[in-house]
């Protein structure tokens, strides 16, 4: 903001705005010339919103080579074990759940995804897991890059 950015939308996690006492983290930044959206922290719609982008085809969903800490963070997680539609929060997950945040705050309705003819997959998409997603995409953009 002081560079002169104009941001005109930002979310944040709910709790920033919980007023315990006195005023909320949420009114402190306000008062500091920042301001957040309340975030949809559902977890399992937004799990959901990240896998259609990821299946979308083309992939809805790219992060550049300095998203590295997301990168990290998504191709890490694991599923819960007791519930496995969700991810363990145990672990880091900070990145994930802003890039949840985020997905989830623009729901992409999607249709059965569809693998490009020009792609072979190790195995189905809805098969894969964040990280094999990924390192997949990962590897093609190289490969890319290297025909430039």
């Amino acid at each position: 903001m002081k560079q002169g950015w104009a941001i005109s939308y930002g979310l944040a996690d709910p709790s920033i705005f919980a007023e315990d006492g006195g005023p909320s983290i949420a009114e402190a930044m306000m008062a500091g010339g920042c301001q957040w959206a309340r975030a949809d922290n559902k977890r399992i719609p937004g799990w959901e919103q990240m896998h259609l982008r990821f299946q979308a085809n083309p992939p809805m969903l790219y992060f550049s080579d300095a998203c590295e800490h997301t990168i990290r963070c998504i191709s890490s997680v694991q599923h819960d074990e007791n519930k496995p539609e969700d991810l363990d929060s145990e672990g880091e997950d900070h990145a994930v759940d802003e890039t949840r945040y985020a997905v989830n705050s623009r729901p992409m309705i999607g249709t059965e995804p569809k693998a490009p003819s020009s792609i072979q997959y190790p195995k189905s998409v809805t098969e894969m897991t964040f990280a094999e997603i990924v390192n997949h995409n990962r590897k093609k953009r190289i490969e890319a890059s290297s025909t430039w």
